[in-house]
């Protein structure tokens, strides 16, 4: 399983960089480069929900040993 998602990753990977070259072959850049920021942006606005359920770094320490 983990080969085959590993496979769709690269094929998205290849075909997301030949449509970029592609279109920044016709349009100008100024307007293609943007379009690249939409992935990461809809990642992080992804992780939204994650990152709210983390507890703060200075809670996730063992707590002290009794005696």
């Amino acid at each position: 399983m983990l080969t085959f998602t590993n496979c769709i990753g690269f094929a998205v990977s290849v075909a997301s960089i030949e449509l970029f070259v592609r279109a920044a072959q016709v349009w100008p850049l100024a307007y293609v480069l943007p379009a690249l920021a939409v992935g990461p942006v809809l990642g992080l606005w992804m992780l939204r929900p994650l990152l709210r359920g983390l507890p703060a770094a200075g809670s996730m320490a063992a707590p002290p040993a009794s005696r």
